[in-house]
């Protein structure tokens, strides 16, 4: 069988590799998908979709049908609202803690999201982005085909498969993305090592279905269960299926006599006194580990294969960042290999890719590293009393829900946060500063919050139009956007400059989308008022270049050289990316666990 040939080749058929494919057919660039497992995955891997992935599917334009899936497969709301109770009636006056996503989209300040997050089962998810990829005529997928090895060779990487029907096989690209999950063989073929730590202990996870279970939801759909005893139950993509968590007393612990039934019954009890019903199907058991990798880097020394999603970082799986993380590198790398294989982008985007994605996830791990150490300090109030203290009609119950509340939001808060999902901060050679520009919108980084800035390298701000229905987002085109604003007396003038930026542009191979925005006062203060009268805008919605005026074309020559990776900002270093001194990441995470 003659070898096929591709530009690019992703192995790994999940979620973050089926985004890379699809977003490289979106730009119109051929691939191939390979994917050893014939079917879609039954494990509940993730469950919560973040603000920022969902900003992400809209930029992709999927944001709509993705809603879609959403209400035919369970119909579960928008909300990562975790919920105190227990199923027996009494529960009724459980403390529900209140998100702030909505509050900040109804403020139209620019500091929400443009969508909010999304309860959502990794089963559902999968399996309609497999069929999405299917149906692409840009993409050729091999689901059913084993990667065996790869080796880079000049101007390309040759790898090798067996076929759904035991045949050797071999793919000629000229790049190989390795999306192949925690286990999977292209990082460690590479000679890429882990570097980070695992906390002591482990969770037991007994995925089930329980129609009788699903009635007893004071409060409807939820993300979060907490019931007064250790562990807790996640609502999962269908009516009536649920994954229960909870701590083995060691690391080590035989789970093979672990009936999980009463494990079950356990976490959905008061007190120690287990909360029994009818449970349906014990459809998988599992174990996990909080853990806290991240790959030295992500790109091989011949430059030709790159990693993304788990195969380069993981975090613990209640966090939900290795997923939406993962989701981020897929458009962060397809619209950089689109670029370069487009031809005009250069070598420096690939690194670029490294530095911002990996600089991304660091600052994640030592967020969620920082919760996990300081939840070891003892067990929550809600496993240390019981029902009746809790729903008592005396001040020390209203006084003891009130703490419940507030423990409950900070647990919410933790790992999520719109800091955390929305202010990725990229500092990189390809993010090109105006010497005069020195940032005096940008405020400290606050884990629990969003400030709005358009300075160079960080997310350019949702903010709702004049119209009260359009947001500025969706103004920008499938790559590169200029957003230039205008009054009605200056349009003429900014029109002219905004046209002879894209106009160079063009010259050098790049089409930039024009978006010019007149009369909008708000949305121009919002994104930086005078300072920003001109936003170049990149593919993955953050902020390549803005300026007060289009400068001459000797120097929007050198802007795009370097927003485009021929060249690096002058005077960058890599020394100004932080997060490498961070302790637990110092020690190389050891192979034994990454199986």
């Amino acid at each position: 069988m003659p070898p096929l040939t591709t530009p690019v080749v992703i192995i790994g058929g999940g979620p973050v590799g089926m985004l890379i494919a699809f977003n490289l057919a979106r730009f119109g660039v051929p691939c191939i998908l390979v994917e050893g497992k014939p079917e879609t995955t039954q494990w509940p891997r993730m469950d919560w979709v973040n603000c920022k992935t969902m900003e992400i599917f809209k930029i992709m334009g999927i944001a709509e049908e993705f809603h879609l899936q959403l209400e035919i497969s369970s119909g579960i709301h928008s909300s990562d609202n975790p919920v105190y109770t227990s199923p027996s009636p009494s529960s009724q006056q459980s403390p529900r803690s209140n998100p702030g996503q909505q509050s900040s989209i109804m403020d139209n300040d620019g500091t929400g999201p443009a969508e909010l997050g999304q309860e959502c089962s990794h089963v559902m998810l999968e399996a309609w982005l497999r069929r999405k990829c299917q149906e692409c005529a840009l993409i050729g997928c091999r689901f059913g085909w084993k990667y065996l090895s790869h080796r880079e060779v000049t101007e390309g990487v040759e790898s090798s498969y067996v076929d759904e029907n035991g045949k050797l096989c071999t793919i000629r690209s000229q790049y190989l993305v390795g999306a192949d999950g925690k286990s999977g063989s292209v990082r460690r073929i590479c000679a890429i090592k882990m570097f980070g730590t695992c906390l002591p202990g482990a969770m037991f996870l007994v995925y089930f279905r329980s129609k009788e279970f699903s009635g007893l939801r004071p409060f409807g759909r939820f993300r979060n269960m907490f019931n007064p005893s250790p562990g807790w139950i996640i609502d999962q993509e269908d009516t009536d299926t649920f994954t229960a968590h909870a701590p083995l007393d060691n690391p080590d612990q035989d789970t093979s006599n672990i009936d999980p039934h009463e494990w079950v019954y356990k976490i959905a009890g008061v007190s120690g006194e287990p909360h029994r019903f009818k449970i349906d199907e014990i459809i998988v058991t599992s174990i996990w580990c909080p853990d806290f990798p991240v790959a030295e880097r992500y790109v091989s020394q011949g430059g030709r294969v790159i990693l993304a999603g788990d195969a380069c970082h993981r975090t613990p799986s209640n966090s939900s960042y290795g997923f939406n993380t993962g989701v981020s590198d897929a458009l962060s790398l397809s619209w950089r290999l689109s670029a370069i294989l487009k031809t005009h982008g250069g070598p420096h985007l690939l690194l670029s890719y490294q530095t911002e994605q990996r600089t991304t996830i660091m600052r994640r791990l030592a967020h969620a590293f920082t919760i996990a150490q300081s939840r070891k300090s003892g067990p929550a109030l809600w496993e240390t009393h019981g029902q009746s203290e809790f729903i008592a009609e005396i001040v020390g119950g209203e006084t003891l829900r009130s703490k419940i509340k507030a423990q409950l939001n900070e647990a919410r808060g933790g790992f999520s946060g719109l800091g955390v999902e929305l202010d990725m901060r990229f500092t990189s050679g390809v993010v090109f500063k105006e010497e005069w520009d020195r940032g005096e919108d940008v405020k400290a980084w606050d884990a629990r919050r969003y400030f709005p800035t358009t300075y160079p390298g960080h997310r350019v701000p949702h903010v709702l139009l004049s119209d009260g229905s359009t947001s500025i987002i969706d103004l920008l085109g499938p790559e590169f956007s200029l957003v230039s604003f205008a009054t009605p007396t200056d349009n003429n003038a900014i029109t002219h400059q905004a046209n002879f930026f894209i106009t160079l542009a063009s010259e050098m191979g790049l089409e930039i989308h024009n978006s010019l925005v007149v009369d909008e006062k708000h949305a121009h203060d919002i994104w930086g008022g005078e300072r920003a009268n001109f936003v170049l805008v990149r593919p993955d919605g953050h902020v390549a270049w803005r300026s007060m005026g289009v400068p001459s074309g000797e120097e929007i020559r050198k802007i795009l050289r370097v927003v485009l990776g021929w060249t690096v900002y002058p005077g960058y270093s890599e020394s100004e990316v932080k997060g490498d001194e961070m302790e637990f990441l110092k020690s190389e995470y050891p192979e034994a666990t990454q199986s």
